[in-house]
């Protein structure tokens, strides 16, 4: 089956958010949000998630919730010093006390995709409606923690210099039809809701999603396609290459829209820094470990700078916190030494998901965790 390597990867990946906090109730520094299983008790056959923190360097480690439930994406808005995550299906969030509280839940509704804009004054989610099979993008105002907006869609995302979102619309999800790229603006919401691209999806183009802004105009966005092919990201059309070169040579890839047939490549996790100067990706060929790519949004050039998954920016921009199994990037890498088949490979090696740390200063990757047991951060 496709993508089956790295699909096993991300769905134990570590939830990251960095965020700023009291450390010691004296001076206000960094700390490291994120997601972890704690080890099962006699008799536990599912594993509890819980939100822990810790400083930029691994030491100090929290937890801060207990509940039942598995807990995913742990995240931050600007200034607020609430830390948002998902519960299961609804969205909880820490409050002032770092107490754990429930932000918004329904039944028969997922809530997941939350983003926040970049002055802190928004919240959107996507609400999925488990029973018709559709998206619904809610706004809510943090001051206020009331909704404010809601229409059809998923995978909103916020533009960094204004309070604009960029989403899609399918309009027969899971099957043939049409997906659509808006964009709505939150502080003009008399301004109509403008279309940047559409494409019929189905027989060879399967899905269109994670649309971002990601330069000073809406109209620099772009996209991750899932086609007969690849996973790639397209800049405002397909053919279009977001990442145009790689070590300032042209990034050849399996482009079936320009007609130019390189190696297959699945790309995913994009994501900017805060400062909008570069962005950090996962890339791999085919049934290969991910690896962490550095992209210069400038000039889309883009380099390799780790192995690894999961990438997350520190607030300064200068570090990115990422996830890797390190026994298993290991035993990969010496697998064909050992003339070993790499489906034989995952499951013999895996060790557990640490977190690491790139400075971009140093050039330097920095192992921050050290748990030895699969079930340990996931």
């Amino acid at each position: 089956m496709r993508s089956v390597l790295i699909s096993r990867l991300l769905a134990c990946s570590i939830a990251i958010a960095i965020t700023s906090s009291i450390v010691g109730g004296a001076t206000e520094a960094e700390r490291l949000f994120y997601t972890a299983d704690l080890p099962l008790k006699p008799g536990e056959r599912k594993a509890q998630t819980q939100v822990f923190s810790m400083n930029p360097d691994g030491s100090d480690i929290r937890q801060h919730t207990s509940s039942p439930g598995i807990k995913a994406h742990a995240s931050r808005c600007a200034a607020r010093p609430w830390i948002f995550f998902q519960n299961e299906d609804a969205l909880h969030f820490l409050n002032e006390r770092q107490e754990e509280e429930t932000f918004v839940s329904a039944k028969g509704v997922q809530y997941h995709s939350l983003r926040c804009s970049s002055d802190g004054r928004y919240l959107s989610v996507t609400a999925w409606d488990k029973v018709n099979k559709r998206g619904f993008i809610e706004v809510y105002e943090l001051a206020t923690r009331q909704r404010v907006t809601r229409w059809p869609g998923e995978y909103a995302s916020w533009m960094r210099t204004r309070n604009i979102i960029i989403y899609r619309y399918y309009d027969n999800p899971g099957r043939p039809g049409k997906i659509a790229l808006y964009i709505r603006d939150l502080d003009q919401p008399q301004a109509a809701t403008q279309l940047l691209y559409s494409e019929k999806v189905g027989e060879h183009l399967y899905d269109i999603a994670e649309p971002q802004i990601i330069g000073p105009a809406p109209t620099d966005f772009v996209f991750r396609v899932y086609d007969e092919h690849e996973y790639f990201y397209y800049f405002r059309r397909l053919g279009n290459s977001f990442v145009r070169t790689r070590n300032q040579k042209p990034l050849e890839h399996h482009n079936v829209y320009t007609g130019k047939m390189g190696p297959s490549l699945e790309q995913g996790q994009l994501t900017p820094s805060p400062d909008g100067k570069f962005a950090v990706m996962t890339e791999h060929p085919w049934n290969t470990p991910p690896s962490l790519y550095l992209i210069d949004l400038k000039t889309r050039d883009s380099r390799k700078i780790a192995e690894g998954s999961n990438p997350m920016w520190s607030a300064d921009s200068n570090r990115a916190f990422f996830n890797k199994d390190p026994g298993h990037y290991s035993r990969y890498a010496k697998a064909r030494k050992f003339g070993e088949d790499w489906k034989l490979v995952y499951p013999k090696s895996l060790e557990g998901y640490e977190i690491y740390v790139y400075d971009f200063g140093t050039g330097k990757e920095t192992r921050l965790t050290n748990n030895a047991r699969y079930d340990g951060f996931l």
